[in-house]
């Protein structure tokens, strides 16, 4: 559980009496049930009012109940494996219909919340940072590493000196030994964070180089680590991240990047198109015939 909202809540048990009192020491001795409960649950066993539990969630600073859930739930979901999250977070809707409409629900959510978020200055910035930079590292590891790698392929064909890191390993401190103040580092961590991503992160601090991370939540390790963050929602229906938030603010730094340096980005996109050209590597001509598909196989 987070610490500064379980203290805060263990100061207020102890300023309070009757029925906050005892809302307090439900939700301290029941943390764990509290992200899967609604309020009127909660009130119920916890023996108060609604408006009990919601005026107690304002007073812990949060805007209404479903905003400390939100953050409880964010906590437990750090916490718990993927076996775990199976069993404790996922309900299945009654009908294959209402999955569907379940899942991209979530997913229009992510991004709903993701752009509601959003500090145009913050990713402008980001943007600029990443241009100027002498080399660009991005680093994601384990689940993240999709993301980590289309960021990196797309900036490699509009930017010089790109390095993606996708191992953990000796060898992403291997690829980071030349990082210094000229340099950036984009980190992409979501839960259950690992921690040789935040220690690359301070790797990279220690060397005076620029820090980025797109993360879930601005209480992630590495966001709080880092000089800028990006928050992208993971929230999801099964037992795996949601990562479609991520993959828009990736789309879209990559977009500010081109308009803000169009001239560099056109001249490295042509060369790395002529690049490719050269192998042949695309086809070209036409689908071919079943007859053909058939000759070789």
């Amino acid at each position: 559980m987070d610490d500064s909202l379980f203290q805060r809540i263990k100061i207020f048990e102890q300023k309070s009496s009757g029925k906050q009192k005892r809302l307090a020491q439900y939700f301290l001795s029941q943390f764990d049930e509290i992200p899967f409960r609604t309020v009127a649950e909660i009130s119920n066993k916890a023996g108060v009012s609604d408006a009990t539990v919601i005026r107690f969630s304002r007073t812990l600073g949060y805007e209404g109940f479903p905003q400390l859930r939100e953050q409880f739930q964010r906590t437990i979901l750090e916490k718990l494996s993927p076996s775990e999250r199976f069993h404790r977070v996922i309900v299945f809707p009654d009908n294959f219909a209402e999955l569907v409409s379940l899942v991209f629900e979530t997913e229009v959510h992510n991004l709903r919340e993701t752009e509601k978020g959003l500090e145009i200055d913050n990713i402008l910035k980001i943007a600029e940072c990443i241009i100027k930079a002498g080399r660009k590292y991005i680093v994601g590891l384990r689940a993240s590493s999709g993301c980590a790698y289309l960021l990196g392929r797309f900036l490699t064909q509009i930017l010089p000196n790109v390095i993606t890191i996708l191992d953990g390993d000796s060898r992403l401190f291997e690829g980071l030994r030349n990082i210094g103040k000229e340099d950036i580092l984009v980190a992409i961590s979501y839960p259950r964070y690992t921690k040789v991503t935040l220690e690359a992160v301070q790797f990279a601090i220690d060397r005076n180089a620029t820090t980025v991370t797109i993360t879930d939540s601005a209480l992630s390790p590495s966001a709080q680590l880092s000089k800028y963050a990006l928050i992208a929602l993971s929230n999801s229906c099964n037992f795996a991240n949601s990562y479609i938030g991520c993959l828009s603010l990736i789309n879209l730094l990559v977009t500010l990047i081109i308009h803000m340096d169009k001239d560099h980005a056109e001249i490295n996109l042509r060369e790395w198109e002529k690049t490719i050209e050269n192998f042949h590597f695309h086809y070209r001509n036409g689908i071919p015939s079943i007859q053909a598909i058939r000759r070789t196989t």
